[in-house]
């Protein structure tokens, strides 16, 4: 059966040989002679050829001048395209069956009418946040036909070179592997990095830098409340990191005041509570420039003062009876900046304590992280 199946393969390569030479074919008559030869092919080689014979049918001519690779008979007719010769080629987006960890060059593609970002991402196998970097789209919901799009060939962002830069150094920036940024940009063993040059970082995330102090633009956060530090958004899963330095965790303020934790940071209070009837003074959790300091009703804070520590960190601290600082004041870890009380939102003596947060670069955080 395998003897006969083989001869019937021959048999049919030399009958498109000859077709071949006798009606030389458009590049679109060849199209559909792959076409159909090959979905006849997927189709009905199970049922009479053994396994072997099935790959050896993958590596036949099919008319178009040299022979069709595909992973496998079952294989979606969807991921071929046509090259300007008129031959089938398979997709090269990245997927289970194709590596494109050795490619470096983007793919140009223009965007057609009906386009969506979803679409043209699974087109080329890359998630839409890499698209969305690469080519700084401002509303993945507006896509322009004719807008022509620079696709990396995996997921993942371009990086510039800068002086100074090394492979290592890039690779702990992104939190990738030195090796995948190699492999990816086919780079040898103690290549140095050139500055201005661009790499491809497969599996890293864009990194948005916050601002310097004095160019911070300090808004209301909301109706009423204090004023805080308008950080850069996060774009669809991009990572903010303020003025290239790491991010403030861990134990780097104090306690602000003397007292017990009347409630605790949760849903619908993101802050944490310190009661003490006594009045204790309250001190700045740690060195920072006051942005606001005033009384009156603030949104239910009563009294209240904001400190700025750099990097889009602040503090704030309410229900205060009495500020001993001013907007504008540069204030050290434990200064004396106010005293407890219950102003604003706050009912009764029993009600005297300091509401306490910290906010990270624009997101309100659990105080108790930081001391």
């Amino acid at each position: 059966m395998l003897f006969r199946s083989r001869v019937s393969i021959a048999a049919r390569r030399e009958r498109i040989q000859k077709l071949k030479q006798q009606h030389p074919s458009s590049p679109r008559r060849r199209l559909a002679i792959q076409v159909c030869t090959l979905a006849s092919s997927v189709l009905l080689a199970p049922f009479f050829l053994p396994g072997g014979a099935v790959a050896e049918l993958a590596e036949a001519d099919y008319g178009g001048g040299g022979p069709l690779a595909i992973d496998s008979p079952t294989f979606m007719l969807d991921t071929l395209a046509m090259t300007e010769d008129g031959f089938l080629i398979k997709n090269a987006g990245q997927s289970a069956e194709v590596d494109n960890s050795g490619l470096s060059d983007p793919i140009k593609y223009t965007i057609e009418s009906g386009d969506v970002l979803s679409s043209i991402a699974r087109r080329f196998g890359v998630s839409m946040d890499t698209i969305i970097w690469e080519n700084n789209i401002s509303n993945p919901q507006q896509l322009k036909p004719g807008t022509e799009l620079s696709i990396l060939p995996v997921s993942g962002v371009m990086h510039e070179v800068k002086a100074g830069d090394t492979l290592a150094a890039v690779a702990k920036k992104y939190g990738v592997e030195a090796d995948k940024i190699s492999k990816q940009n086919s780079l040898a063993d103690g290549t140095e990095l050139v500055a201005g040059a661009k790499i491809i970082v497969p599996g890293g995330k864009k990194i948005i830098a916050a601002p310097p102090a004095s160019k911070r633009n300090y808004i209301a956060s909301a109706p009423g409340t204090y004023a805080s530090y308008r950080a850069p958004a996060s774009v669809d899963g991009a990572i903010i990191v303020a003025n290239g330095a790491q991010d403030k965790d861990g134990a780097w303020m104090i306690k602000p005041t003397n007292g017990n934790y009347s409630q605790y940071f949760k849903s619908g209070h993101w802050a944490v509570d310190i009661a003490d009837r006594g009045k204790p003074p309250i001190h700045a959790a740690a060195d920072g420039t006051v942005v606001k300091s005033q009384c009156g009703w603030n949104g239910g804070y009563g009294c209240v003062i904001v400190i700025d520590h750099g990097d889009g960190f602040q503090t704030l601290y309410a229900h205060l009876s009495e500020l001993a600082v001013s907007a504008g004041d540069s204030v050290k870890q434990s200064q004396k900046i106010g005293t407890m009380g219950n102003t604003g939102r706050v009912y009764g003596a029993t009600g005297i304590h300091l509401h306490f947060e910290v906010v990270d670069n624009g997101t309100k955080r659990n105080p108790l992280a930081f001391y």
